[in-house]
C-alpha cells in the first residue's frame, strides 16, 4: 500500500510549493514502494532559451536535460554533471553512451530519465512504466496557441 502523501498528490498540489514538495516526495514513494517510473524530457541545456531561471544555472552540456525534477537533491540518484568524466554511480551511465552527448559531460539513468523520443519507443514495445511523467518544453515546442476566447467557446 502506498503512503498518504502519494494517495494524496492530486489533492495537495494546490500551489507551487506543496506540488514541488510532492513531487519530490512522489519520486521517491514510487522508489520505496518499487513502481516503476520514468520522466520524458523535451527539452535540454543547448535548446534552452528561457529567461526566468527554469533551464537552470547554466553551464551544463548542452545535451543535459531540462527538467523540474533535477531541481531537488533526489534527483542525483538518477541525474548529475560529471565534467570531469569521473566513472558514473550506479544506476547511472555516461550521457555518451546513454544519449550520444558528445562532451560526456553529465551522467543519467535512462530507465528513470530518458528524452521523449523514447516514449513512443517505449509505448511500442510495451515498456512503459507505472508512473510516466512528460515533462514538455513549454513555450519551446508550442505547436499552436489556442487563445482563451477560443478555450471559452470550445471548452477546451
Amino acid at each position: 500500500m502506498l503512503a498518504p502523501a502519494l494517495r494524496n498528490y492530486k489533492l495537495s498540489s494546490r500551489s507551487g510549493t506543496v506540488c514541488i514538495q510532492c513531487c519530490y516526495l512522489l519520486f521517491q514513494e514510487l522508489d520505496q514502494n518499487n513502481v516503476s517510473w520514468k520522466i520524458y524530457y523535451s527539452l535540454t541545456a543547448g535548446g534552452c532559451t528561457d529567461q526566468d531561471g527554469d533551464c537552470g544555472q547554466g553551464g551544463h552540456s548542452n545535451d543535459y536535460p531540462v527538467t523540474t525534477f533535477a531541481d531537488f537533491s533526489y534527483s542525483t540518484k538518477y541525474l548529475y554533471e560529471n565534467p570531469q568524466h569521473a566513472p558514473c554511480n550506479p544506476p547511472t551511465i555516461g550521457s555518451q553512451q546513454a544519449v550520444g552527448d558528445a562532451s560526456d559531460a553529465f551522467c543519467i539513468d535512462i530507465n528513470h530519465i530518458a528524452p521523449i523520443d523514447h516514449y513512443m519507443s517505449d509505448v511500442a514495445n510495451n515498456k512503459l512504466p507505472s508512473y510516466a511523467f512528460i515533462e514538455t518544453a513549454y513555450g519551446h515546442s508550442d505547436l499552436t496557441r489556442i487563445s482563451p476566447h477560443a478555450m471559452r467557446r470550445n471548452r477546451i
